[in-house]
């Protein structure tokens, strides 16, 4: 098993702990950026989809 093998594993065992810190994340930059709140969902959206697809994926 290779060291991304791992990784990937780790992160699907734990995608709601990630989850979590994205968005406690977005939060901080929406409290700290002001106006780009769209943005800063976008993006905070796109990295919960890949933490998804990190899950779904048994390679």
């Amino acid at each position: 098993m290779g060291i991304f093998s791992k990784l990937k594993k780790t992160a699907a065992d734990n995608s709601d702990k990630i989850e979590d810190g994205i968005d406690t994340a977005a939060d901080l930059a929406k409290d700290k950026v002001a106006g780009h709140d769209d943005k800063i969902d976008m993006a905070a959206d796109k990295a919960k989809d890949l933490v998804d697809k990190v899950e779904g994926d048994d390679d």
